[in-house]
């Protein structure tokens, strides 16, 4: 938990005080999927500054030899989202785990 609290204080410029409060009153499956989007979202902007080197490197590359070289051979595909939100899920009904839904509203997860 510590990791998430630093993550998101050195991403949002947050206070210490202000972080624990917000991860704290957040549910589980919320604070996962910011997680998730931002963890996305840092992921694309290191892709896009690999991209610009990749173009560089290719074209280079592609006029010293008889290959042509694409960026993709450097960088490889773009990040995806994940939507792992199920995988939590699961794991929490398997493990009886009660997730929060919201500020009150709270849902058992029963043991099949």
């Amino acid at each position: 938990m510590d990791e998430v609290i630093v993550l998101l204080m050195r991403e949002f410029g947050w206070s210490l005080e202000y972080t624990i409060a917000q991860v704290q009153s957040l549910p589980l499956a919320k604070l996962n999927a910011i997680l998730n989007e931002l963890q996305y979202q840092r992921a694309m902007e290191e892709y896009r500054t690999a991209t610009n080197f990749a173009m560089v490197i290719a074209n280079w590359a592609s006029a010293q030899g008889k290959r042509r070289y694409s960026i993709k051979d450097f960088v490889g595909n773009p990040p995806r989202r994940a939507h792992n939100e199920a995988a939590l899920m699961d794991v929490a009904r398997k493990e009886g785990i009660v997730i929060p839904e919201g500020d009150s509203v709270k849902r058992t997860v029963k043991k099949q």
